[in-house]
């Protein structure tokens, strides 16, 4: 539905800002599942830190905002 497509265009916006390759995402109802390529110079633990926060925080903030109905 549309939040599904929101978060296919959150994810998807990241991958670009930060160079990076989603070769695989698929949003279930209550979690996502994602199988990303990330460049060789940069750490899998780094993607999983502060830069990640579009992936996690960012794109919940986003959705809560525009559908306050979620939980």
């Amino acid at each position: 539905g549309a939040i599904a497509a929101r978060v296919q265009a959150l994810f998807e916006q990241a991958s670009e800002v930060n160079d990076w390759q989603i070769h695989e995402l698929s949003v279930q109802s209550d979690h996502v599942h994602l199988l990303l390529q990330i460049h060789p110079r940069e750490s899998v633990a780094s993607i999983g830190g502060e830069r990640s926060s579009v992936f996690k925080g960012g794109s919940s903030r986003v959705l809560r905002a525009a559908y306050p109905d979620l939980e």
